[in-house]
């Protein structure tokens, strides 16, 4: 039964408004913000002679008033201004949850909402009824702009991007497209930045909701290039934006050696090489190598990464002459790319020698042989000078040596050879020399015999201990000895050096030793003569004793020929002093 009421409640309106002056006119507001909607019909109560009843608000969406006013318990007569009166009594509809106020604050009241919803959008109607009179309406169109949340950008694959994004590729193809959160009317997208606009193409979908931004080939200039999507529906908003930054992976444009060093270069010199490459992003990635061999370096970046400078420091030594230092430049995100620079280096140095012996092993000799010592040179610039020493004395030609071109020939080399033997040569750059150690092997030679005697033992045999001293090379000897008498020889080999004689019978014994070695057997043997010497060694320790007393008593002889001395000496030193004192006695009598 209500529901018919308010049906036909809301037929009796409509049929006002068809018969009555209707003002009509749109307002727009902003979502969360104030809708202010006047009553234009609430005019007509300012005529004379009008008493008003009732103010009331439809809006299309539902049956009853959004918000009633009665001014019907008001003397309108003595009453100022009725919509303000305290005797007006307010009915706002509960479906707006208290966001509706009615403005008095001017002749014709209006309908405020605070805050306008999305919802709150639609047709509203003011109506006003008079005691005596036909009501009369009025009509606004509220319409509601939502603006949008947010823009979003996103990459091919659907993924949210902000910042800086990529990084690309020279030469790929750059898709972004820019999606509006939400906002009514459907918001207008559009794009602007610091790219190229002539190479950019745009796509905008179906429902008008995202736009796409293609750039088909990337270059260079694109490097860092801003791309701002807005989202846009009213004059009443601001512009919602987002921005993108766009990063390429850039190949370096060029590599360069720089050469701050003066050529050719001079061994023992270090010296600093410089590269330098531009262009890259990331940084270029710069590798020293020689002759295939990677070094170590140092890099430095410039000019905000665009450049990038490496140093290399080597100490030249005569080896690097002729050997190709590159300098290698690589951008790491770009695989398969290099640039380089090669430099070959010329080096001036030293001579460089080696000292060998062409027809010997572990530098030695036998005795006896031709040898010749090969100085071995090299050098990229023209020997002046060679020269040979022997234990720091200057070689000459003679019968016995040779000197041609860069040998040295010694001929039946002897014992007396063997030393050190220096090369030395010269060029330009200075000199430098090489020694080799000449070994010379012969065979045994005696030195010396050397006699230690010592005293009879108990069956009253005397003996001495001998001693063989041979000079040989290789020192691995074998020695032999034999003794000989009147009466036999005997002859046996043995390692040691020395052997005790003990005394025989004979007053004669001859001793004999010589030596073997890997060169040969000695040729002369050392020998040492017994003839019975052997007695005097008793005689030794009475000889001594007797010499001993002699010395001392020739000591204590001299000691006490001193004292008789020296007592003389004092007594005829009174003796003058004595004569002195006569004289001058006799001097003072007269």
């Amino acid at each position: 039964m209500m529901r018919c009421k308010n049906f036909l409640y809301i037929v009796y309106i409509h049929l006002v408004v068809l018969f009555e002056i209707s003002l009509t006119e749109s307002i727009f507001s902003v979502e969360e913000q104030v809708a202010i909607l006047p009553c234009n019909a609430a005019a007509a109560s300012l005529k004379p002679n009008t008493k008003t009843t009732l103010l009331r608000w439809f809006h299309n969406r539902y049956p009853k008033p959004a918000y009633t006013l009665d001014v019907r318990s008001i003397d309108q007569q003595t009453a100022d201004f009725i919509w303000s009166d305290l005797g007006a009594r307010h009915f706002p509809s509960s479906d707006y949850e208290g966001r509706l106020y009615l403005e008095v604050s001017s002749e014709i009241p209006a309908l405020r909402i605070d805050p306008v919803q999305f919802d709150d959008k639609g047709q509203y109607t003011c109506q006003v009824d008079f005691k005596f009179n036909r009501s009369i309406s009025s009509s606004i169109d509220l319409h509601v702009v939502v603006p949008p949340k947010g823009v979003v950008i996103r990459d091919l694959k659907d993924r949210k991007v902000e910042g800086v994004i990529g990084p690309f590729n020279l030469g790929e193809t750059l898709i972004i497209t820019c999606e509006a959160l939400g906002g009514h009317p459907i918001p207008t997208l559009s794009w602007s930045g610091t790219f190229d606009n002539s190479s950019a193409t745009y796509h905008l979908d179906i429902t008008n909701t995202t736009s796409s931004l293609i750039m088909p080939s990337l270059k260079r200039s694109d490097q860092w290039t801003h791309f701002t999507c807005t989202a846009w529906n009213s004059p009443l908003t601001l512009p919602k934006s987002t921005t993108v930054t766009v990063e390429i992976n850039l190949p370096p444009l060029d590599v360069k050696m720089i050469k701050n060093f003066k050529e050719p270069l001079v061994a023992g010199n270090t010296v600093t090489f410089v590269c330098k490459s531009f262009g890259s992003h990331p940084r270029a990635h710069i590798r020293w190598c020689l002759d295939g061999l990677t070094m170590l370096s140092k890099d430095i970046v410039t000019d905000n990464g665009n450049m990038t400078t490496s140093y290399y420091q080597r100490l030249i030594n005569s080896r690097d002459d002729g050997k190709e230092l590159e300098c290698i430049v690589t951008n790491p995100n770009i695989p398969n790319f290099i640039l380089k620079q090669t430099y070959t280096m010329t080096v001036r140095y030293k001579p460089e020698i080696l000292v060998s012996i062409q027809n010997a092993s572990l530098n030695s000799v036998a005795e006896g042989k031709d040898i010749i010592l090969s100085c071995n040179i090299r050098s990229n610039l023209h020997i002046s000078k060679v020269d040979w020493t022997y234990d720091n004395n200057k070689v000459s030609n003679s019968s016995h040596v040779r000197i041609k071109d860069n040998y040295l020939i010694i001929r039946d080399i002897k014992k007396k050879d063997a030393g050190n033997y220096t090369c030395e040569a010269t060029n330009s750059e200075g000199s430098s020399s090489a020694m080799i150690q000449v070994k010379v092997e012969y065979a045994p030679v005696c030195q010396s015999i050397e006699i230690s005697a010592k005293h009879s033992d108990e069956h009253n045999k005397d003996s001495a201990n001998v001693t063989c001293n041979l000079s040989a090379n290789p020192r691995n000897v074998t020695f032999y000895w034999m003794t000989r008498n009147s009466s036999s020889n005997h002859t046996w080999s043995t390692d040691r050096d020395s052997y005790t004689l003990v005394k025989l019978n004979e007053s004669v014994v001859e001793l004999f030793c010589w030596g073997r070695n890997e060169v040969g057997l000695q040729n002369s043997a050392c020998s040492w003569t017994y003839e019975g010497q052997m007695n005097s060694y008793r005689d030794i320790d009475a000889i001594f004793i007797v010499s001993f007393v002699a010395i001392l008593c020739f000591v204590l002889f001299l000691i006490s020929c001193r004292k008789i001395y020296q007592r003389k000496k004092k007594e005829t030193v009174v003796e003058s002093k004595e004569v002195i004192g006569l004289k001058g006695n006799f001097k003072n009598g007269l």
